[in-house]
């Protein structure tokens, strides 16, 4: 068998068998009773929010939980309804909701966690609203969404917590038509913290706006976007979402319909391809159930789609989770988290380059590799034994040095697979 297995990668190796990509999606443990609002990663593990209660094995949750490698678990928490927003300022993890803290009484709509005792942020929010987003610029969290006062003062759909004190955001937001104002979204770019959110007016109601701004520490600027409740940056243009609309800018720009779901509620960036979630069937001429990603060129779906909406996405280790309310992802029973695998599998469909897409310097080696890729594409590096067996692999993004040291001396496959579906294989030597 360890013959025939030899045999056949030095065929692979001389005759170049093509590659196909392929997408599929996994369970993650369990999953979740009810739908999922968001991710966050805090001490180098997953964390969801939102108004489950259980595991998929019935372990009691409460709209807190921690993915263990194995399943979910419970962490040390008492809340008043669900989790929403979260995220990780000076060390500790801060959500949105009404929580229990260590003095016994339940916080404001905020509140933070040392990993031992839940805390107030001073007086926190406005009893009656919530938050949506949260954001950390300039070593200050940036909180965003319907409350009208933060730590007793008043402020306008948005403020900033120095982990002493609440303070305003130049003056906060506002909105002309009939529906409150609020802030949905928070993105840093190019020094400038993009805001997004239902409001037509900032700088305390001196600048007419179109719901997307930059904020640069002091004061509000404009942007040629529009009402963004979610931002991401792909390709070095900012992409917002406002209800079924995904927008497209650059620095003077924008094209408010790029695209059209029948209502997006997550985009994020993953293996060089921007990724949409929410609800719907069809966009940019493809179906696609709830979820499609787009590589630049055109739209694609992704790995059968799941059966209801997707709220919450993140890249966590190499690996794109989606959260929401379906039970069933690419035709297979998973409960509200999953997780896409991304593999190369033989077939005809892709071709390999006659010229290598990536150099290894030096070849043979003792100790480590230098690894020169194509600029501005994202790819998978994979190194194989002559069974097969996978012994190191890697996303990759720009050029990277390896170490290969702890690897037994012999022959090695490569094989390194971009995000366009091409790909290129050779051989290793570690002396």
């Amino acid at each position: 068998m360890k013959t025939k297995k030899i045999i056949f990668l030095y065929l692979l190796l001389q005759l170049s068998i093509l590659y196909t990509s392929a997408q599929s999606w996994q369970p993650v443990g369990s999953g979740l009773n009810k739908y999922v609002s968001e991710f966050v990663v805090y001490k180098n593990q997953l964390y969801a929010t939102g108004i489950f209660e259980k595991n998929g094995n019935g372990d009691t949750l409460n709209g807190l939980a921690k993915f263990n490698g194995s399943d979910w678990e419970r962490v040390s928490i008492s809340a008043k309804g669900g989790i929403g927003p979260a995220c990780v300022f000076n060390n500790k993890l801060i959500l949105g909701g009404e929580i229990l803290c260590s003095d016994g009484k339940y916080s404001n709509r905020i509140a933070s966690w040392d990993g031992t005792n839940w805390n107030h942020l001073g007086k926190g929010l406005s009893s009656s609203s919530w938050s949506s987003e949260m954001e950390v610029y300039k070593n200050e969290l940036y909180v965003g969404g319907a409350f009208d006062s933060a730590g007793g003062k008043k402020v306008e759909y948005i403020a900033r917590w120095n982990d002493t004190l609440w303070k305003d955001v130049g003056g906060g937001v506002r909105y002309s038509g009939f529906d409150p104002p609020r802030v949905n979204a928070f993105l840093e770019y190019n020094g400038f913290l993009l805001v997004g959110g239902l409001f037509d007016w900032v700088n305390s109601g001196t600048l007419h706006v179109d719901g997307l701004v930059a904020w640069d520490g002091n004061q509000y600027g404009k942007t040629p976007g529009w009402y963004g409740s979610n931002l991401c940056i792909f390709r070095n243009r900012i992409y917002s979402s406002f209800g079924e609309y995904l927008c497209r800018m650059d620095s003077t720009t924008a094209d408010y319909e790029f695209a059209k779901f029948s209502s997006i509620k997550s985009i994020e960036v993953y293996n060089d391809k921007l990724y949409v979630g929410g609800v719907g069937d069809s966009i940019g001429g493809i179906k696609a159930r709830n979820i499609a990603c787009w590589n630049d060129t055109v739209w694609e779906e992704v790995g059968g789609g799941v059966n209801d909406y997707v709220s919450a996405m993140i890249v966590f280790d190499s690996s794109l989770y989606i959260g929401g309310n379906f039970t069933e992802a690419g035709g297979r029973p998973i409960m509200r988290v999953a997780r896409l695998d991304l593999s190369i599998k033989p077939g005809v469909k892709e071709f390999i380059h006659e010229k290598p897409l990536v150099q290894i310097i030096p070849n043979p080696t003792a100790s480590e590799i230098f690894l020169k890729v194509p600029p501005h594409e994202q790819g998978l590096f994979e190194i194989l034994d002559l069974t097969g067996k996978k012994v190191f692999s890697k996303q990759v993004r720009s050029s990277v040095t390896i170490k290969i040291e702890h690897l037994p001396a012999g022959l090695y496959l490569y094989k390194y697979s971009t995000s366009s579906g091409n790909a290129s294989i050779g051989k290793i030597m570690k002396q």
